[in-house]
C-alpha cells in the first residue's frame, strides 16, 4: 500500500514537473 501511494504521489508530482520524470518512467508508474 505504501509503495502504491508513493507512485501515485510521483505521478501527481510529475504532472506539475514534467522534467523530473521521463515518459518511460511515467508509463512504468502507470
Amino acid at each position: 500500500m505504501k509503495i502504491k501511494s508513493i507512485k501515485i504521489d510521483e505521478l501527481k508530482f510529475a504532472e506539475y514537473n514534467p522534467r523530473t520524470i521521463s515518459k518511460k518512467q511515467f508509463k512504468d508508474l502507470k
